[in-house]
């Protein structure tokens, strides 16, 4: 591309809107790093498919801000798992909830480790099932702290209707769980949970889990 990456930088939306996905795939990542998020947001969603997994990963942090929710929706799953850790961890909260449940099913297992607790915050229940027990393992335990009741419940079963997805938390994962959250585990949870992390609770979520959920804690756990 003949365009110095400056002069790129400088023009206004409405000539960059103007490129096609063919053009815009020519530049450099140099120049394509370059481009602002008022930039971006200018792009149409058919010429947003058309750019190369390249030209996404190029992307900067600053200019993934003018991905909306109707371009977000518009990439292929080979787009979306050409962005970085830092370039999903950097994706507003209303930026992930805005991925369908298939795309946020085909991340990769790096990038489910890169949500933040807000990005999580703002998923659907629908969103985790989407999840497979690869994705759960692979949630931070930020993100898990950050888990609704209702987000919590939904890990009983993953699309496939495997039941043990609860039972895939690791021990530290369980300890940073919110005693908000554990007031939505139900008791096929409570059946799953391993003598590991029953031993992983702390005093405050044990204090948080209703009686019911109690009687159906394994003996084995209790003297765990």
């Amino acid at each position: 591309a003949a365009l110095k990456t400056a002069a790129l930088a400088g023009l206004g939306s409405t000539q960059l809107a103007a490129l096609g996905s063919a053009q815009l795939g020519a530049l450099t990542t140099a120049q394509f790093g370059a481009l602002s998020s008022a930039q971006i947001g200018a792009l149409s969603s058919q010429t947003l498919v058309g750019l190369s997994t390249t030209n996404l990963a190029a992307m900067s942090l600053q200019a993934l801000a003018g991905l909306d929710a109707a371009l977000l929706a518009n990439l292929s799953q080979a787009q979306l798992n050409s962005l970085g850790t830092r370039q999903v961890a950097a994706l507003q909260s209303q930026q992930i909830a805005a991925l369908g449940s298939a795309q946020l099913g085909g991340l990769t297992l790096a990038q489910i480790g890169a949500l933040g607790s807000r990005q999580v915050a703002g998923l659907s229940v629908a969103d985790f099932g989407a999840f497979d027990m690869l994705h759960v393992m692979a949630l931070g335990t930020a993100a898990i702290a950050s888990l609704r009741p209702e987000q919590l419940a939904a890990l009983g079963t993953d699309a496939n209707g495997f039941p043990g997805l609860f039972g895939t938390l690791t021990t530290a994962q369980v300890a940073a769980m919110g005693t908000a959250a554990l007031q939505g585990m139900t008791t096929t949870q409570m059946l799953l949970l391993t003598t590991a992390q029953a031993g992983a609770l702390g005093s405050a979520q044990l204090g948080a889990l209703s009686p019911a959920l109690m009687t159906r804690m394994a003996a084995a756990d209790v003297a765990a």
